[in-house]
């Protein structure tokens, strides 16, 4: 790799990290304001309510498309030659690198917010809110440790 081709990589994973961080404030904002909201299906739910639950499904899948396609990417155009290839290709180099506990888990937050992307019923919505609870705490945690990765390999923060 080039320097000028490898500093455009470091710069990309720069604004990306960047990127990244902001999106977990905003995903960590919705979810504090969601956590005490009853999501059973005999629980009927405010307006508000229902806004505050598609704040925290939209920056859901914005962070996941962020950690997943641009996050894991610009690591691996910082540390591979080549890099590139399908998810599964994808979460073994980060698997490697301990960014995730297993391919499973990435695979199980990929279809959640393939999920969010597709239309669903409104009984379908409720389960969805509560699956985003429950995958929340995980997706920033795999974020939190992206971020200290670049910051600790690269020295982004120095």
């Amino acid at each position: 790799m080039t320097v000028g081709k490898n500093n455009l990589a470091l710069d990309n994973l720069r604004n990306v990290t960047i990127q990244l961080g902001k999106s977990k404030d905003w995903l960590n904002r919705s979810l504090v304001k969601c956590q005490n909201i009853n999501v059973s299906l005999d629980h009927d739910l405010q307006d508000s309510q229902y806004d505050d639950l598609e704040a925290l499904m939209s920056r859901y899948s914005r962070l996941t498309d962020i950690l997943v396609n641009k996050m894991f990417r610009a690591i691996d155009r910082m540390e591979l030659e080549n890099p590139g290839g399908s998810l599964i290709d994808v979460a073994n180099r980060m698997l490697k690198r301990d960014l995730i506990d297993s391919i499973e888990e990435l695979q199980i937050l990929k279809d959640l917010r393939n999920s969010i992307a597709h239309d669903y019923s409104e009984e379908d919505l409720l389960s969805l809110f509560k699956a985003i609870l429950e995958l929340c705490p995980t997706l920033i945690e795999l974020t939190n440790r992206s971020i200290a990765y670049v910051d600790k390999k690269y020295l982004l923060n120095k």
